[in-house]
């Protein structure tokens, strides 16, 4: 394993992460070098799926506990680690780890999307036509992303 690095952003010296073995390095990393034990989660700007993923417990806090055990999750699911530091929101299900049930069931999960109905949705995202918590990302994803048997959009009711 390769040491770890140390930048000093915003006058704080914290973990360098560019890539999936950096990452792996923050279960070695001594809490008095995380920059913040924990963070309350309405003081972040960040999708509210994720969030409520990382806040499992329902204190609205995230400590560094959880985030170790997403990491632990993301390393679990995939069986491919060069495109996690790709700075990219696509998830590539050839990247998968189907070798145990938890991944197989994950890669059945999946729905196929087009570039149209992506960009779609993103540009919805972006236009903000929807609140910004898990139920509107929800039902905007139902609507923008997801088809019925036949191929035909779903039909959603908020």
């Amino acid at each position: 394993m390769k040491p770890m690095v140390f930048q000093n952003y915003g006058g704080i010296h914290q973990l360098r992460i560019e890539s999936a073995e950096d990452l792996a390095c923050i279960h070695d990393l001594h809490p008095a070098h995380w920059a913040a034990t924990s963070v309350q989660v309405e003081s972040l700007q960040c999708d509210p799926v994720f969030l409520e993923y990382l806040n499992q417990d329902g204190s609205g806090t995230i400590r560094a506990e959880h985030l170790r055990a997403a990491v632990r999750w993301i390393f679990r699911m995939m069986a491919k680690y060069d495109r996690l530091a790709a700075f990219s929101d696509v998830l590539c299900l050839a990247d998968l780890d189907t070798s145990h049930e938890e991944g197989r069931k994950l890669k059945e999960a999946a729905i196929p999307v087009s570039v149209r109905e992506y960009l779609v949705f993103l540009e919805a995202l972006d236009r903000r036509v929807i609140e910004s918590d898990a139920e509107g990302v929800y039902y905007l994803s139902r609507t923008a992303l997801v088809k019925d048997s036949n191929g035909s959009e779903a039909k959603t009711s908020p």
